[in-house]
């Protein structure tokens, strides 16, 4: 025993490479299974994956012979210094169920860890792992933090044991005061990926997610009001709790960083309907801070949601850095996200003559290119229709475009419903037709000799009024109806 400790003891200090170098060429008899154990944690200590490759030969000789938290600690290791070779992790994964006799909550939860980390799914090893911890929980308390675990592990890889989800919400009830802020974030998280809500748990979870909410990093308050808004819980209490606990990181200067904001507006604005005025502070200090450094996803997921906030306040100073990062950014965005970033300049009134021009000239172009759907083709011109009776609305420079840039736009549209009528549906081309109305375009009458054209096809292939829906043949009365006005002189 005392060997052993020294053993232990003589690898818990980092080596450097060389020494392990060594290690790997050693010859490791059943008796020597603890010095492989060693080796194998020294160089993970020292990340050297080179020597973890080289200590895999003797780790598969000797499988057979590893106690469960000896081997989920090999897993472990290995995961969390990304050597994943799939002969080796396949082969282990084939022998687990043998090895994994008798274990414990904490060799159980460090192994699906292991697997969550690797992204390797291996059914038969999951399954034993489930079986084992529903065994232990008739037994025994689970510590929260290997529940913790074992519910994001098992989540992380998409897999939806839900009797073992059970057993842990339950085992999970009287171990909650044991969670800190990470572990409260991680089985929130894990079971709103599996879409599994127990009530009595996440009513239990409450009190001590408030109480443990200023330790919470960014991440976790992200993820909280993230896997609130999936499972489609609306706790108001704790909701507002975490939009205050973000107002006072921003309060303290520091905005909420680009790679949460996103899904933290998604979740209270998309998701929930839900804008706690501290919220909305946090996206008024944050997004024009960090709005540079998004993705193109989170931009997306960030600035048309912008619309459905009540009290934004919205000067130049908010719009600016918001919309000049969209400016750039447009040409590498779909036709429906670039009609969302439109739809909220329109609606915060940015004025930006540069924005608006450089923004619909580049709609005109992808749109002759054959990028666009009809849907938002006919979207874009009612927005476009809209701005354009609003001249002088919001100072002499409204609409912050010219008339020579709107109607080559409309010309644009105006060509893809001659060459591709059969994509517009008959509200799509009623959209069109207003837009174009309302816009005053210099194509209404080519739009209307192609819209014509297009109704008299439809009724020539026996799409009467008789033969339409009711929301069809409402948009047919719409379209006949802006005909007559775009006909008029």
């Amino acid at each position: 025993q005392a060997s052993a400790q020294a053993l232990h003891d003589d690898a818990s200090a980092p080596r450097p490479g060389p020494s392990c170098a060594r290690m790997a060429a050693l010859h490791y008899s059943p008796q020597q299974l603890l010095l492989l154990c060693n080796h194998v944690h020294r160089a993970f200590q020292n990340k050297n994956p080179d020597t973890l490759r080289q200590l895999m030969a003797p780790v598969l000789t000797n499988l057979h012979l590893f106690r469960p938290n000896e081997l989920a600690m090999v897993l472990n290791h290995y995961a969390n210094t990304r050597v994943v070779d799939k002969q080796f992790w396949q082969k282990v994964s084939d022998a687990l169920p043998d090895v994994f006799v008798d274990a414990d909550s904490k060799g159980l939860s460090i192994a699906v860890n292991a697997y969550a980390q690797a992204s390797f799914r291996h059914d038969g090893a999951l399954q034993a792992i489930s079986s084992w911890t529903k065994y232990v929980a008739t037994r025994e308390a689970i510590p929260g933090r290997s529940i913790a675990m074992l519910v994001n592990g098992y989540s992380k890889m998409r897999v939806r044991d839900l009797d073992l989800m059970e057993v842990l919400s339950e085992q999970l009830l009287v171990r909650v005061p044991e969670l800190n802020g990470t572990d409260i974030a991680q089985v929130v998280n894990g079971y709103a990926r599996l879409d599994f809500c127990s009530d009595a748990l996440f009513n239990a979870l409450r009190h001590q997610t408030l109480q443990e909410m200023s330790t919470f990093t960014v991440q976790n308050l992200a993820m909280l009001a993230h896997a609130h808004a999936r499972l489609k819980r609306r706790d108001e209490q704790l909701l507002t709790a975490v939009a205050s606990e973000l107002r006072l990181r921003c309060d303290a200067g520091v905005p909420i960083a680009a790679n949460h904001l996103p899904s933290v507006i998604n979740a209270y604005i998309e998701r929930l309907a839900f804008q706690p005025a501290d919220l909305i502070r946090v996206i008024e200090f944050s997004l024009p801070k960090v709005v540079s450094q998004m993705e193109n996803f989170d931009l997306v997921l960030s600035v048309p949601a912008l619309v459905r906030i009540e009290s934004l306040c919205a000067p130049p100073s908010f719009r600016g850095p918001i919309f000049t990062h969209c400016g750039a950014t447009l040409k590498h965005l779909t036709c429906n996200a670039v009609v969302g970033i439109l739809e909220a300049a329109s609606h915060l009134r940015h004025d930006c003559r540069d924005f608006w021009e450089s923004s619909l000239r580049h709609c005109r172009r992808s749109i002759a290119e054959g990028t666009w759907d009809a849907k938002y083709m006919a979207i874009l011109s009612s927005l476009l229709g809209k701005l354009w009776m609003d001249q002088g609305s919001s100072g002499s420079e409204w609409p912050p475009f010219s008339a020579d840039v709107k109607d080559d736009l409309f010309q644009a549209i105006v060509q893809a419903v001659g060459e591709s009528s059969d994509k517009f549906s008959l509200r799509d081309c009623a959209d069109v037709a207003l837009g174009c109305l309302r816009a005053r375009a210099s194509s209404a009458a080519a739009l209307t000799l192609s819209l014509e054209r297009l109704l008299h096809a439809r009724h020539g292939q026996g799409t009467g009024a008789a033969d339409l829906e009711d929301a069809d043949a409402h948009h047919a009365e719409r379209l006949a109806t802006l005909l007559v006005d775009l006909r008029a002189p």
